[in-house]
């Protein structure tokens, strides 16, 4: 991306963000202090429990302290922040993410609502699963290169044998919510947990929880490659071959595997390891996986940071930091596409 053109789009998004989407932020206001006083009225309770278990487990017939429940209770007293934050956003993304999507040409928004139909095991780039929890998908073309960007959770539920795409688990805009939003705040962070962690799915693995991205290529290539985080065994879910290439660097943090190693050096391209590295970085990865798997690029950035969050609980509802993180996280993936040259 030209500087010309970088600074176009982050001036179109600056004017949008002042003129239509701070003036919907103040409308927020009252909720976010709303879900902060649930918060931190839940929270302490799950602390309690945590220090009554402790102090009289025996009184339940126990012959010993299980530090297991002493933990996930504590746990939980964390989690509830992080699910009043996310219910606070699942808000404002509904009313601000259209206007967001205007500053990039070609890009929408859908909300957890959208069904999670493409199955992305045969890339290599995640393990096999069987349930998905979408947060947030974008759908946009650039340079005439449609691309996604998906925000998800993958389980594998061993009692379930489809695949099934959950959806939002609460409704913030409910009648229920508004007349007895203190009981129904602990309730949807029941489901809320259900959902996120699998509790109550039977015996079930996290196998997943961050971005997936997928770019389409305009020109074709055979084969089938796979980039992977640097481990000792050589191995993957996929047939392919362990393949080395010549950067040093690069071959310590990752493996690659291919079934076309000409294909493969051709691909990966010290450009390419770069940008790859560069949006490994805005999105705060742990892992980083990557497939090149019939005609289009696949990467998986396992993360535990907050995306696309157009808010933080604990800080004023205007504060304008989110949204910067919001434009870097976009333009990364812009920039990707344009340093894959798949055009």
């Amino acid at each position: 991306m030209d500087r010309d053109t970088f600074f176009k789009i982050k001036q179109t998004f600056q004017e949008n963000y002042f003129q239509h989407v701070k003036p919907k932020l103040t409308e927020f206001e009252a909720k976010r202090k709303k879900y902060l006083k649930n918060a931190n009225l839940t929270a302490p309770i799950f602390i309690v429990l945590a220090i009554l278990y402790f102090l009289f487990y025996d009184k339940l017939g126990q012959e010993s302290c299980n530090l297991n429940i002493v933990i996930a209770l504590v746990v939980i007293s964390i989690a509830c922040h992080k699910y009043a934050q996310w219910l606070l956003n699942v808000e404002i993304k509904k009313s601000v993410m259209p206007h967001i999507c205007k500053c990039f040409e070609g890009l929408s928004w859908k909300d957890s609502s959208y069904d999670l139909k493409e199955s992305y095991e045969p890339t290599g780039i995640v393990e096999n699963y069987n349930i998905s929890f979408v947060d947030d998908v974008f759908l946009g073309k650039y340079n005439d290169i449609d691309f996604e960007i998906i925000k998800t959770s993958l389980k594998k539920d061993y009692k379930n044998k489809g695949k099934t795409t959950l959806s939002a688990l609460n409704d913030p805009n409910s009648d229920l919510y508004k007349s007895m939003p203190f009981l129904l705040y602990i309730i949807g962070f029941a489901a809320y947990l259900a959902g996120k962690v699998g509790i109550g799915q039977g015996n079930s693995k996290k196998i997943f929880d961050g971005v997936i991205l997928k770019i389409v290529s305009v020109k074709s290539f055979a084969s089938h490659t796979l980039i992977k985080p640097d481990s000792l065994i050589k191995m993957t879910t996929v047939n392919l071959n362990h393949t080395e290439l010549e950067d040093v660097v690069f071959e310590k943090k990752y493996d690659v595997y291919s079934n076309d190693p000409v294909d493969a050096r051709y691909l990966i391209t010290t450009a390419f390891m770069e940008r790859l590295n560069n949006i490994n970085s805005v999105f705060e990865a742990d892992k980083l996986s990557c497939a090149f798997y019939q005609n289009s690029v696949y990467i998986a950035l396992k993360t535990k940071k907050e995306l696309f969050a157009p808010c933080n609980l604990k800080k004023p509802i205007d504060d304008a930091s989110a949204f910067v993180e919001i434009f870097q996280e976009i333009i990364s993936v812009y920039r990707l596409i344009e340093h894959l040259k798949l055009s």
